[in-house]
């Protein structure tokens, strides 16, 4: 994972404004996919000029937008009227150009083909032979409208997001347009199935030996002697949550005994079990338990 503005640098050389200032751009690059948050005031025109690539692009609008005018290769395509909250699909292979003539604000979702044939290798699919989505479209989809709301918040708080969340949301969405948009070549059969008591052990010993500091899906999958895809599908088939939800889980119960057997404050709590800070502690432990770390702690020793 690369974290910072360098995914959402890498998309912003792609477009041309003339603003006195540019875009305001935030983003990751992850295997699987990259992200960014590109943000137009609107004040003159910008134009989105994307070179032919093999890849496809899901863009999260969060304002309305209609004013623009776009091009599949050189063909000028009908552009949708676009709702805040809707998504905007892109097919690469044949470059695409935007003249936008109005603020915008959007995370663009990066997703190479060749990660998702990676994807469907994985889960023993056809390969991806297209999509069934014209380039231009735009839909309702609040799977992704979701992981567009999660990937905001750690462009955001880029220090809160774990390596293991980022696999997770790479995952899912990889999931989301295989299943949902991807235009498969043939049929196979999907092979359901979870781990073994071994390797159950083996990756909850791993995330517990890495509760502060990081750990991938692909290290995980490797020691269990699977392949990520796999690992992913079969450790959430075992244990009804993400190797992420687990580890965040075993991290509040962490924080559960350092807070009734130590007299830590809350900031050295949060970094023993590997939050980002204390308002992350926070803010997790009050969504998982109900109530805040230190009202928690007041009512049990007192």
């Amino acid at each position: 994972m690369t974290s910072g503005s360098s995914a959402g640098e890498a998309f912003s050389k792609n477009f041309r404004t003339d603003e006195p200032d540019p875009p305001m751009v935030a983003g990751v690059k992850n295997g699987p996919f990259a992200a960014a948050r590109i943000v137009h005031s609107g004040i003159g025109h910008g134009m989105l000029q994307v070179p032919p690539q093999e890849a496809f692009v899901l863009a999260y609008l969060r304002k309305e937008f209609s004013k623009s005018e776009l091009w599949v290769g050189e063909r000028p395509t009908k552009w949708d009227p676009i709702q805040p909250g809707q998504v905007h699909f892109y097919d690469l292979q044949r470059g695409i150009r935007a003249d936008i003539r109005e603020p915008l604000d959007f995370i663009y979702l990066y997703l190479p083909r060749q990660a998702l044939n990676d994807f469907t290798d994985e889960h023993e699919l056809p390969r991806v032979d297209g999509c069934s989505i014209d380039s231009g479209k735009a839909f309702s989809d609040q799977v992704v409208a979701g992981l567009a709301s999660s990937i905001m918040g750690w462009l955001e708080r880029p220090a809160e997001a774990s390596q293991l969340l980022v696999d997770q949301i790479a995952f899912e969405l990889q999931s989301r347009f295989v299943y949902h948009y991807a235009r498969l070549a043939g049929r196979r059969a999907f092979r359901r199935g979870g781990l073994t008591p071994r390797q159950e052990h083996k990756a909850k010993e791993l995330m517990q030996a890495h509760i502060v500091g990081a750990i991938s899906v692909e290290k995980l999958a490797e020691e269990c002697g699977l392949s990520r895809g796999h690992f992913f599908r079969a450790f959430r088939w075992t244990t009804g949550k993400t190797p992420h939800q687990w580890l965040i889980e075993a991290r509040v119960e962490l924080s559960k005994e350092l807070l009734l057997t130590s007299r830590l404050s809350l900031a050295q709590i949060a970094a023993a079990c590997g939050f980002a800070n204390p308002s992350h502690f926070t803010r997790v432990f009050s969504t998982i338990v109900g109530t805040a770390p230190r009202a928690w702690r007041a009512a049990r020793l007192d």
